[in-house]
């Protein structure tokens, strides 16, 4: 019997280890099975301990040794899991949530609180806390944003989450730091941090927006992948082009967002960016071309420039 009770501690441990893998509530919702678990787990140490060195005493000699020694491990430890517990701070507080879900090769952009999409670029807010929450849509993917201090991996039917505060304005870049293919250098993410008003004017203004009607070019080449606010384009497998002219940059932060490089990526988006599911469209006439990109140029509402903000450095 005494010799079972030493197995305690083990199944109390394991027990532990099941609540603290964090589930879609985050870490603040774990908390209190953490400390149930935790106290568990002390009290049955403490209590082994004791019998320990009790039966210890009765021997005498140098088995007291193995019994004080674990018994003032142990305590040792429950004090510094007490402090750790008691010292913590629940994640939360966000203002906004930014929901993202990698795709090959981009992040689609989600703002859950407004209804707002967007692709590879998104605005925040300076100073205000964020949540992040990421998933993916087909394989393991791992964000990093070094400016940001973000590091997070995006999961097939799972939703990871992650709390950032843009410390000042300006461009935080972030990438792909797993190999998933060809183009995972040309995965990336830029975070357009805004000052506070600047953000809220901003988002007001891109919930208003309506879009004009897409031209026939569009709808015959494009709406069956791309969705464009109350239009008849509602696809879904590629990025939401509603708010495409706000972005300062295509093909998930890559290239700049300018008729000199957007004219050849939809001629052969594919020889750019390998392993896009983007086809080519290489029998587009020039006037059709030049349909297309005064159309994407129109989708946005105007007065807004972020091209002059400065990149903050890694």
């Amino acid at each position: 019997m005494r010799r079972a009770a030493w197995l305690l501690p083990l199944f109390t441990l394991a027990l532990a280890h099941q609540a603290t893998t964090y589930g879609e509530e985050g870490a603040g919702g774990n908390l209190t099975r953490v400390a149930v678990f935790t106290a568990v787990f002390l009290v049955v140490l403490f209590a082994t301990a004791f019998l320990g060195l009790r039966q210890a005493k009765k021997k005498g000699g140098r088995e007291i040794l193995w019994a004080v020694f674990p018994t003032v491990v142990v305590a040792v430890v429950g004090a510094m899991v007490g402090a750790a517990i008691w010292s913590y701070k629940p994640v939360g507080g966000a203002t906004l949530t930014l929901a993202l879900e990698g795709q090959r090769y981009w992040w689609r952009i989600r703002y859950p609180e407004s209804d707002l999409e967007s692709a590879g670029e998104a605005w925040i807010p300076v100073g205000e806390r964020i949540e992040v929450r990421a998933t993916s849509r087909d394989i393991f993917y791992s964000l990093s944003v070094p400016g940001l201090e973000l590091t997070m991996d995006a999961i097939p039917g799972q939703t990871t989450r992650a709390w950032v505060k843009a410390p000042k304005p300006g461009v935080y870049g972030g990438v792909e730091t797993e190999y998933v293919g060809p183009a995972t250098d040309k995965m990336r993410l830029r975070l357009l941090a805004l000052p506070g008003e600047d953000y809220r004017r901003l988002i007001e203004a891109a919930k208003s927006f309506t879009p004009p009607e897409p031209p026939k070019v569009f709808l015959e080449r494009c709406a069956a992948c791309h969705r464009i606010r109350d239009t008849e384009a509602r696809g879904t497998l590629g990025p939401d082009l509603t708010l495409f002219a706000l972005r300062t940059t295509f093909g998930s932060g890559v290239w700049p967002n300018r008729a000199e490089f957007l004219a050849p990526w939809i001629r052969n988006a594919p020889g750019l960016k390998p392993g896009v599911k983007m086809p080519a469209f290489p029998d587009l006439s020039e006037e059709e071309l030049k349909t297309l990109l005064d159309y994407l140029k129109s989708l946005g509402p105007s007065g807004f420039d972020f091209t002059e903000l400065i990149r903050v450095e890694e």
